[in-house]
């Protein structure tokens, strides 16, 4: 990025008039204090600098070479979650584009040779060897496969099919989110999708590198990924991962164009259901639902996923006192569970505390990043609460 760009992104911070309305839920609706705050950072710290306006001064503080970026500096710029409730919250009001300073805080960290946290770049190194954020072996990518009982068209061996499944990096991570993943392959199975993967072809979205302040690596990744999907001439793309749907859907017709629909899986599964192709058998449970930041906030998917929760018999859906746009951040996004792992257990608590405060049996939520940062700090505070992803909710309930 030359400097004249960096200057005008960091222009935008000055709209900023810390009225402080990125640190609380409007009084329109907040149902309570105890649920009433936002910016996971500014709560979690107590320091200015963590808020977002501490950031918009900081930027520029910056663009005038007022003072050096500090390591403390550098600890606040990565401490944000890119939730997004600061910008969308002000987008109504002063408009200050709060995300993209925030972008650029980071890039410039990243060229100055100070960012991100030492933690944080074991993504980038990992992404380097083996194109996936979590340094899982090719190979070893669709392990979860092996208890897949269809026929699995893999289009790197030169299968075809019209709908492509994106597995993306989180759900390699472990055993577990490849459960979920086996979740989701078998809901395309017995929906009739036609569908693939693939295999050892996939690469990371490049979402992290975008996020971490690596916007060369990212447009890298991004024209690898727009180049083979378009080879392959599949019309449509499913992921389960948010940010894998908001980079595909928003940030890479910055680069090139993409010739595929993009659809989360609750958007397909949506349209299964209307059309008569999922059916579900009653499933008694009183579950909440959590709004990942980047499928809602980004990208507005807010009443598609419940209204798949609720085409469940017996399933009541209650919410909690944050959600929607107003909702809390499970504490993971933006590098933070790999950057501060205590930090992100810490607002993960949090939204734990909230689900159980509306007494909600299962906390279900539609991001592998969320599943697993809220699962940590459902464990770790010893709770009961059943966390699960939404495809794993769906498939336990498809009548057979």
């Amino acid at each position: 990025m030359s400097k004249e760009d960096e200057r005008k992104i960091f222009e935008l911070a000055l709209d900023c008039v810390r009225c402080g309305s990125c640190r609380v839920i409007y009084a329109d609706r907040i149902k309570s204090m105890r649920f009433g705050k936002q910016c996971p950072p500014g709560t979690h710290y107590l320091v200015e600098s963590f808020y977002p306006a501490g950031l918009m001064y900081l930027a520029v503080g910056l663009m005038r070479e007022q003072f050096a970026y500090s390591q403390r500096a550098v600890e606040a710029v990565y401490s944000c979650t890119l939730c997004g409730y600061c910008q969308a919250i002000c987008e109504g009001f002063v408009e200050t584009k709060t995300m993209s300073v925030i972008e650029v805080l980071r890039n410039k960290a990243v060229r100055e040779g100070v960012g991100p946290l030492s933690e944080q770049k074991v993504y980038i190194e990992n992404l380097e060897k083996t194109d996936n954020i979590l340094g899982q072996h090719k190979k070893k990518r669709f392990e979860w496969l092996t208890e897949f009982k269809g026929k699995v068209k893999d289009l790197s061996k030169g299968d075809k099919a019209p709908v492509l499944y994106f597995l993306g990096c989180q759900y390699s991570r472990n055993s577990e989110r490849g459960k979920d993943a086996l979740s989701t392959s078998e809901i395309l199975e017995h929906s009739g999708v036609e569908w693939g993967i693939m295999g050892e072809d996939e690469k990371c979205c490049g979402y992290m590198p975008l996020a971490l302040g690596y916007p060369e690596l990212f447009e890298r990744y991004a024209r690898d990924n727009i180049t083979t999907f378009n080879r392959l001439g599949v019309k449509q793309i499913v992921t389960s991962c948010p940010e894998c749907y908001y980079v595909f859907k928003t940030r890479y017709s910055e680069i090139a164009p993409l010739n595929a629909e993009v659809v989360h899986i609750t958007e397909l599964v949506h349209r299964l259901v209307k059309q008569g192709k999922l059916k579900f058998r009653r499933n008694e449970a009183k579950v909440t639902y959590h709004d990942p930041c980047y499928l809602g906030r980004y990208c507005h998917l807010y009443e598609t996923p419940r209204e798949v929760i609720r085409s469940i018999p017996g399933i009541e859906l209650v919410e909690m006192e944050r959600n929607r746009m107003d909702a809390w951040c499970c504490g993971a996004g933006g590098g933070v569970m790999m950057g501060n792992k205590e930090y992100a257990l810490a607002t993960g608590r949090e939204r734990v505390d909230e689900a159980l405060a509306c007494r909600a049996e299962g906390l279900i939520t539609s991001c592998p990043t969320c599943v697993q940062n809220l699962s940590d700090a459902k464990d770790e505070a010893n709770t009961s609460i059943t966390i699960q992803d939404i495809t794993t909710l769906i498939h336990q309930s498809l009548v057979r």
